[in-house]
């Protein structure tokens, strides 16, 4: 497979096979070409949304930024990042999600020192999902491939569930941008934001949504069907991303296209509530 639908040039499947017939330069070669191929994308959806000449970096702004990262495992660095990259910018406040109860203390122990996070031990579910309970089943190694689906394994937690639309809809915010890496249950989080009609709440998505590719082909294609048809996009911001620079780069570039535009956004609705104030006949 030359190109995956979620883990695009630098894909599992295409490694493996340039290995196996000893092109081992070339499996090595895919990560920066991958990582070209992506900085070029943030690039292109930057002079898209802001223009050609919008290069600098969001400055100061009292902007009210929500961060949801789903799947923060035991060390969260997609959230230590965020923090980084914009707390000293925006209002930033962050919104962690971490399902098993044998990462979530480690995880609570590595992020507490990042201020305004509000980190919960939950799985998040789909609308069709009415239990306080579901089973988080069990993988070998680190546990990074723990799921809701019964194919990853026989042992298992019983974990609380949550709805991600009801909590957002408790916290108000200018902005919310949303990370997914939770084993193949993106498809139930954005099966939920549809049915609540709060896809449009968010104004981008990230992570690496590839694991319902690897448990059920047919239903993976029937979540990419639905995506295209409510014009979700995804960029990539995962573990693996963690440690190349350029990577970083055009991670870092596009998530700050991202509050620049809702900067814009709101600066022009706030305009046109003031210009509405003053053109209101006095009573």
């Amino acid at each position: 497979m030359l190109w995956h639908p979620h883990q695009k040039l630098w894909n599992w499947d295409l490694v493996d096979k340039l290995k196996a017939s000893g092109h081992t330069r070339l499996a090595g070669a895919l990560i920066p070409l991958d990582s070209m191929l992506l900085a070029a994308k943030a690039i292109i959806r930057r002079i898209s949304r802001l223009g050609p000449f919008a290069w600098r970096k969001l400055g100061s702004s009292d902007m009210s930024v929500l961060y949801v990262d789903c799947g923060v495992h035991t060390e969260g660095k997609q959230i230590r990042l965020v923090h980084q990259w914009f707390s000293s910018s925006v209002e930033l406040r962050i919104l962690g999600f971490e399902a098993s109860p044998r990462h979530f203390p480690d995880a609570a122990a590595n992020l507490a020192d990042i201020p305004r996070l509000d980190l919960r031990n939950v799985a998040l579910v789909g609308p069709d999902f009415k239990e306080a309970t579901i089973r988080l089943y069990r993988t070998a190694g680190d546990g990074k491939g723990d799921s809701l689906f019964q194919e990853r394994g026989e042992e298992y937690d019983e974990v609380p569930t949550a709805r991600l639309s009801r909590i957002l809809r408790e916290l108000p915010a200018d902005l919310v941008v949303v990370r997914m890496n939770i084993e193949g249950a993106e498809q139930f989080v954005v099966e939920d934001l549809i049915e609540a009609d709060m896809v449009d709440r968010v104004a981008a998505f990230y992570g690496m949504w590839d694991d319902l590719s690897k448990i059920d082909r047919a239903r993976d294609e029937a979540f990419r069907k639905l995506l295209r048809h409510h014009a979700i996009h995804t960029l990539t911001f995962n573990d693996r991303d963690a440690w190349h620079p350029l990577r970083h780069w055009a991670i870092h570039l596009d998530i700050d296209t991202v509050l620049q535009e809702g900067k814009r956004r709101r600066s022009r609705t706030m305009a046109g509530e003031l210009n509405s104030a003053v053109r209101r006949p006095k009573q």
